[in-house]
């Protein structure tokens, strides 16, 4: 049995500059991006958000690192075709199942991430369909991998959200990554950290472990003031942008 990777992720929504400071050591080089997501016209489907809705993301950042994913989130062994049962790379996509944890939500995601040359994405984006961005593997994984009905033509893109992320942070002796997002009054952080199960794990004893060390890093995080969001920084973002758009007096 493959047991997939587990991605711990804590997201916090508020005191976003002391957690920081708190956080990040003065001598950590950040990556600094703008990250879009592509969404499907509101309405379809009665959504607001159509391709979310549809456990589909689409995201693309571009600034000192590139490139372009798409994701699968929630979904279940059972979706995956033979070849998207397991992780492989081919040329500059690289295909992988892992599970994602945040305090009670415990969800299988598959994505395909594509690298792109630092910069390239943020001059493609204006006025082009975000499906046309995508390479041979990700449209492959959307047709193979995804329900009948998925409104994936003719897409928009939401966005730029500013994106600062500081990899390998020791956080009590755990490496992880920290990440903020801002854009208009939004401003969230995520702390994660992957785990990769060892060759003589059963899921069971995995899971122990995922469960443990989830565990150590929320009471780290809390430790420095921190409070423990329940919604994930994708979908606060989606949600925000659409229901502005669907309010533009902002009431």
């Amino acid at each position: 049995m493959v047991i997939p990777p587990i991605a711990l992720k804590i997201n916090l929504d508020a005191d976003i500059a002391n957690v920081v400071s708190a956080l990040i050591p003065p001598t950590a080089t950040p990556i600094r991006r703008s990250i879009w997501f592509a969404e499907a016209h509101p309405g379809i489907g009665g959504s607001t958000t159509p391709l979310l809705s549809s456990r589909l993301i689409i995201r693309i950042r571009s600034g000192d690192q590139d490139d372009i994913s798409v994701k699968l989130r929630p979904c279940t062994t059972a979706e995956l075709p033979d070849r998207w049962s397991r992780e492989f790379v081919d040329g500059d996509a690289r295909y992988r199942i892992e599970a994602d944890w945040g305090g009670r939500h415990r969800v299988l995601a598959a994505s395909v991430v594509s690298g792109r040359p630092a910069g390239s994405m943020a001059a493609q984006i204006t006025g082009t369909d975000p499906v046309s961005l995508l390479d041979a593997t990700q449209r492959q994984f959307v047709v193979a991998c995804t329900a009948c009905g998925v409104p994936i033509d003719h897409l928009v893109t939401i966005g730029p959200i500013t994106s600062t992320a500081w990899p390998d942070v020791d956080l009590d002796g755990a490496p992880v990554t920290v990440e903020r997002w801002t854009v208009a009054d939004l401003d969230m952080l995520e702390v994660t950290m992957r785990l990769r199960p060892r060759p003589d794990d059963t899921p069971t004893r995995f899971e122990h472990l995922a469960s443990a060390r989830l565990y150590d890093l929320e009471e780290s995080v809390r430790a420095r003031g921190a409070r423990i969001s329940a919604m994930s920084k994708t979908e606060r973002v989606l949600h925000t942008f659409r229901d502005r758009a669907a309010d533009p007096s902002g009431a």
